[in-house]
Formats: structure tokens, sequence, C-alpha cells
């Protein structure tokens, strides 16, 4: 009882830390690496730079995303269409095919 109020209570705090923290954290990893390797330390402007472009990166693979979504349901009627020379060949009404497995 008292370990789940504990976790209710203090999950999201500690998952909002964590990421805050981490961030913070990678950043300054980042940073050491780049020293290490004798990098030019990196620019407020740079770091904006990358961020909008990863931002727009996603938003556009969300975007396709949808798009083919909207795409592949608006094809629905297209692929009933397409599946009716099928269904009207002499093939498919054989009775191995229409064949159940009742007894």
């Amino acid at each position: 009882m008292v370990k789940q109020r504990f976790v209710t209570l203090f999950r999201p705090l500690t998952v909002t830390f964590a990421k805050v923290f981490g961030a913070v954290l990678g950043y300054h990893l980042f940073g050491m690496a780049r020293e290490y390797f004798q990098y030019l330390p990196i620019r407020l402007v740079e770091l904006l730079v990358g961020g909008g472009a990863v931002l727009l990166t996603i938003a556009l693979l969300c975007w396709l995303w949808a798009w083919g979504e909207w795409s592949w349901s608006k094809l629905r009627r297209l692929r009933g269409f397409c599946g009716e020379p099928r269904r009207c060949s002499r093939n498919y009404w054989k009775p191995e095919a229409v064949r159940t497995n009742k007894a």
C-alpha cells in the first residue's frame, strides 16, 4: 500500500527529473567528447538550427505517414474493384476452393 502510494505520487516527478537532467547530462557529455576530440565549441545558433532541422524532419515524416494512411484508406475501394475479376473467374468458384470444414 505504501509502495503503491509512493509510486503514484513520485513517479511523474521522477520521470520529469530524468527527462530534464538526462538532456543536461547528455549535452554535457557531448561537450566533453567535443573537447576530447578537439572540435570547436558548438555555438547556440548551430544548436538551434540543428534542433529546428530535426523538428522539421520529424514533422515531414509524420505528415508523410499520415498522407500514406489516408491514401491507403482511400484506395480501399480500388482494391475491392481490382478483386472483382478474380471473384468472377471460374477457378474461384470451383468446389475445391469453396469447400468448408463442416462434416
